[in-house]
């Protein structure tokens, strides 16, 4: 028997009740006006000094205020039955909010139902949120919403009990702007200047470990930000790190928005997409001493968030050069580089010589909200955490990370060490290099464009008596185009790539929609869509879209978009045009496509440049995009069975073999333990341990005979 078994049961048990803010396909939403609203509160001389409060490093960033409600379809809204469903609508109001964020609680609502959450006007939809999303917290954090308004509709199919199943039990009021009202993100460019993008010249040797630094939001008001680590058994479990200023306890793991991916599309670029979000998680190591929280993600990123699993190293080892990445104010991934070794330092209140202490930042510093990030080595593995400093724009200096080395192995007690969970395999090493988690799938990754090789793109401007053109907003009013693909191989959509030739915007809202369609004489129906801004574009720029999760495709499809101004086109100032091949003459080698506002036609038969022609664009395919569940090699059976689990009122601990003496420990999910018991003569059998006592929540049981100790997790749901 090995010594822990503890990160791989564990992995087991949580991946079975493992959940995300999933957003799927499939209902509707029924449009019914919101006469009654549900107004929210908050004094407006709080909302002032919460805005010009300038708290320590050391602190989460906060941007919005909690209000509890207990808001439920008994008790407020109206419910209507509506052909064969049962209705819930709320709306909520709170003056002045620049986004309104919702916590769900309880959460655990029956098959066939479904969730959707929006503003009045419906310019930002999230959900729908299904049964997949249920959880053993009963709670579903839910992404914001810009602007002062959020309505939530709740749909059951008519038959089905639903009572108890669903509420708010917390509005959070965005007072400083994590959304704006343009649906785009309100934090961008708040940092201070000095602070570097990721995608600048300086990132590009960490375009790998970027992926694996989130932002995080922790109870709907906070921002921190964290980093995904690998493990020693290479399995592709969701372990996150972070400061436990942070993430504090289970309560706030729980409660918290993985958001991944936010950065500027390009150095000193725009505002990033903020599509990527994973909702909730389980606190699986805290030590406050030495500022770190572990925590283990609700559900494995999915392919298109392109995660990565970071590399650590806790041999202690002074490094040459550090870097960390992460988001500063909340704002945009940044990066932040000292060329020069760091010192062993000592961070007031925390553990003594427990931290990494960097002198002065050669480039960037780093601010509230960067909280957690992570101090990568020159070797690009994580050596420690941010808790706190002094660095700011023309002083960046005497910055404190928490040593990876200390917490690795500080507490012998496995919920205040990382050894027992990134060291599952028992390995004893003190350096692991990151990995590409779906590296594997790869493999079954096409990217296809119908551009023939050696031909040069182009693109066709209207003359001075037009304006405009031939693939983009233009004086014939041509403002929709689309791209034939054959996909032989049925593989999935992971992402598409428009090769922009010109993009000007005029107005914040100026946009594009771009569609996949299903197959057809022309395109045919909507199978998925995604809305992007003109300014996230720029000219002679790759822009890379995709649509959240892979799309499926049942054989060929079409690639398309629609541009839309808030004013009319008047000049070339409004402008969204995509690069062609050259002119093939034969009309068989044709597989570009336009509407004329009433049909579908080939680009053969455009009013101003007839042409057999292709546009610029190119699809990636991806035949498996599930994430590998790799089996951890040292694993043998256990000796003991726990069960059930979850538990209510008793836990039954089983074995076959003969044990004379058995040592039980019950941890909490702080560490303490609550239970010593011990067991002569019991085994082989089953023994029934009392535990109505317990609290909703996660355990752990320890069960020790002379050396050896296994560890089980189990939970207990009232």
């Amino acid at each position: 028997m090995k010594t822990l078994t503890i990160a791989t049961l564990c992995f087991l048990l949580i991946h079975e009740l493992s959940f995300a803010q999933i957003e799927s396909k499939g209902g509707h939403i029924s449009g019914f006006e919101v006469t009654s609203w549900y107004e929210i509160s908050v004094d407006s001389q709080i909302l002032q000094s919460l805005t010009e409060y300038k708290p320590a490093k050391d602190e989460p960033f906060q941007f919005a205020f909690p209000v509890p409600v207990d808001l439920t379809p008994e008790n407020s809204g109206s419910i209507v039955q509506y052909q064969d469903e049962v209705i819930w609508t709320v709306g909520i109001r709170s003056k002045s909010a620049k986004s309104i964020n919702l916590i769900l609680s309880p959460f655990h609502i029956p098959d066939s139902s479904y969730i959707y959450v929006y503003d009045s006007k419906r310019t930002t939809v999230r959900g729908a949120f299904k049964s997949n999303n249920n959880n053993r917290h009963d709670i579903l954090p839910i992404m914001p919403v810009p602007g002062e308004d959020i309505i939530l509709e709740y749909h059951i199919p008519v038959g089905v009990y639903w009572k108890g199943t669903l509420g708010i039990s917390q509005v959070a009021h965005d007072y400083l702007g994590i959304f704006s009202s343009k649906t785009k993100d309100d934090r961008y460019n708040l940092s201070q200047p000095c602070n570097v993008d990721i995608n600048c010249p300086d990132g590009a040797e960490w375009a790998q470990e970027k992926n694996a630094v989130c932002r995080i939001i922790i109870g709907g008001i906070e921002l921190c930000t964290g980093v995904m680590v690998n493990n020693t058994n290479q399995q592709n479990i969701p372990f996150l790190l972070t400061a436990q200023h942070c993430i504090m306890d289970d309560n706030d793991a729980s409660r918290s928005l993985f958001l991944f991916g936010y950065e500027s599309p390009w150095c000193d670029g725009p505002d990033g997409r903020v599509l990527h979000s994973i909702s909730g998680s389980d606190l699986l190591s805290t030590y406050e001493i030495i500022d770190f929280s572990l925590v283990e993600l609700s559900s494995f990123p999915p392919f298109t968030y392109h995660p990565y699993l970071a590399g650590w190293d806790v041999s202690a080892v002074i490094p040459q050069r550090t870097v960390t990445i992460h988001h500063p104010a909340g704002d945009v991934k940044k990066i932040t580089i000292d060329m020069d070794q760091p010192v062993t330092g000592t961070y007031p209140g925390y553990s003594t010589d427990g931290f990494w202490q960097i002198l002065q930042w050669d480039l960037g510093t780093t601010e509230q909200g960067s909280s957690g990030s992570p101090l990568f080595d020159e070797n690009h593995r994580v050596i420690g955490l941010l808790t706190g400093g002094e660095a700011v724009c023309g002083r960046s200096v005497n910055d404190y990370f928490a040593k990876l080395a200390v917490s690795y192995s500080l507490s012998p007690v496995l919920n205040r060490q990382l050894k027992g969970w990134i060291d599952n395999a028992l390995t004893g090493i003190k350096k692991l290099d990151g990995r590409d988690p779906y590296l594997p799938n790869l493999s079954t990754v096409d990217t296809v464009t119908n551009i023939l090789p050696g031909e040069q793109t182009e693109v066709t401007p209207y003359p001075v008596t037009g304006n405009g053109y031939s693939t983009g907003y233009n004086s014939d009013s041509l403002v929709m185009y689309a791209e034939y693909f054959s996909n032989p191989d049925t593989k999935e959509i992971s992402e598409v790539i428009l090769n922009i030739a010109k993009a000007k915007a005029v107005l914040i809202y100026d946009s594009v929609k771009v569609y996949v369609f299903n197959d057809g004489p022309v395109p045919g129906q909507i199978i998925a869509s995604q809305k992007i801004f003109i300014n996230e574009a720029k000219d002679q720029f790759q822009l890379r879209i995709d649509f959240k999760n892979t799309v499926p495709v049942a054989g060929n499809f079409y690639i398309g978009w629609q541009i839309w101004y808030r004013s009319a086109a008047i000049s070339e100032t409004r402008q969204f045009a995509v690069f062609h091949s050259p002119d093939r003459i034969s009309p068989g080698l044709n597989t570009a496509w336009f509407n004329d506002g009433t049909v579908w036609k080939q680009f053969t038969d455009h009013p101003f440049a007839p042409m057999a022609t292709s546009l610029d664009v190119k699809v990636i395919l991806i035949g498996n995009s599930v994430v590998d569940v790799i089996n951890n090699p040292r694993e043998e059976t256990p000796d003991f069975v726990i069960y059930p689990n979850p538990a209510r009122d008793y836990l039954i601990i089983s074995s076959k073999k003969v044990f004379s003496e058995i040592r039980v420990d019950i941890i909490d999910s702080k560490g303490w333990n609550i239970l010593n018991n011990v067991f002569i003569n019991e085994f082989p059998g089953d023994k029934y341990l009392d535990v109505s006592w317990l609290s909703t929540g996660l355990y752990y049981v320890n069960l020790i005979s002379g050396n050896k100790k296994e560890a089980h997790k189990f939970i207990i749901i009232r």
